[in-house]
């Protein structure tokens, strides 16, 4: 019996996983978004499965409470899922709307996107710091006087 970790898409998954996923602490991660985005860009087909798989698994282990209440393997496939969503979308250029080709998947799973909006709305707070810091035009230290 072949298990998803067997077929292109567990391999692909397995890639990403060691690719762009890097633990930095308890409950937090670093993500790769550039090369996330490329994985996705050059094996579009693969991403989709995986999104699937990923999405009905999480769906198993919520046993019907929201996707903010992941805890265990569900914090990871949040985290996953919301991930590899966004970077789908991005490596299409598709944004504000979900790509015509994850229409039926989306449908069907509608984890997906609770997912990546979960995994924006916790990232929003970095966002924002990351914009103060480039807002903020600081003179050179040997300028400073």
């Amino acid at each position: 019996m072949e298990t998803f970790g067997d077929t292109a898409a567990g391999v692909w998954l397995g890639e990403v996983i060691n690719n762009c996923f890097r633990e930095t602490g308890e409950d937090s991660a670093q993500v790769d978004m550039n090369l996330l985005m490329h994985l996705c860009k050059r094996e579009p087909k693969n991403a989709q499965v995986a999104m699937q798989v990923l999405a009905q698994e999480l769906r198993t282990e919520l046993k019907g409470r929201p996707v903010s209440e992941a805890s265990g393997m569900g914090l990871t496939h949040r985290l996953l899922v919301g991930c590899i969503y966004s970077a789908y979308c991005l490596a299409r250029e598709v944004v504000g709307r979900v790509p015509l080709e994850l229409e039926m998947i989306v449908k069907f799973n509608p984890e997906i996107l609770e997912c990546a909006v979960f995994v924006a709305n916790s990232n929003e707070e970095n966002i924002r710091n990351l914009d103060r810091a480039n807002a903020s035009v600081r003179k050179p230290w040997w300028k400073r006087w």
